[in-house]
């Protein structure tokens, strides 16, 4: 029982995160920022800069044993992502500018080994790597398998 209350606090406590970075997300463009000169924000549909996209909220990750938490963070940068009209091709190197620490480090082996292996890292090959890393497959069905017991 008191791990269904960690999970529910700690989904709780993600889930307000992200309702800050969405909240972020959806204010509406200045033409300016705050040193009078003209600002990326301002150009809807347009594709972002990293910096801009940076600028969009903190969504770093630093690792986690907790699937949820890192469940949480790769859906809420690929909205990010979306969100700012990040083009499909820059969606790797904006995701993992994001991670730091100890998932930085894992990252930065992960893509030695794959270049090593010449291995074209796509946003589809990145995702089944964070998955397969932080949010492991029986990790996955045990979580869906305890969700069907709460039904």
């Amino acid at each position: 029982m008191a791990a269904m209350v960690n999970l529910a606090n700690t989904m709780e406590a993600n889930a307000a995160a992200i309702l800050q970075v969405v909240q972020r997300l959806t204010q509406p463009a200045r033409s300016e920022n705050n040193n009078g000169e003209g600002a990326e924000d301002s150009l809807r549909g347009v594709p972002r800069t990293l910096a801009a996209f940076q600028k969009a909220g903190s969504l770093v990750f630093n690792g986690s044993t907790n699937y949820t938490e890192a469940d949480n963070w790769f859906q809420a940068v690929e909205r990010a992502l979306l969100t700012q009209h990040v083009l499909y091709d820059k969606f790797v190197e904006y995701a993992t500018f994001q991670l730091v620490g100890e998932a930085q480090q894992w990252w930065q082996g992960e893509r030695r080994l794959l270049h090593q292996q010449n291995v074209n890292i796509t946003s589809t090959f990145f995702e089944e790597a964070f998955y397969k890393k932080y949010f492991h497959e029986s990790l996955r069905e045990a979580r869906e398998l305890e969700l069907l017991q709460l039904k």
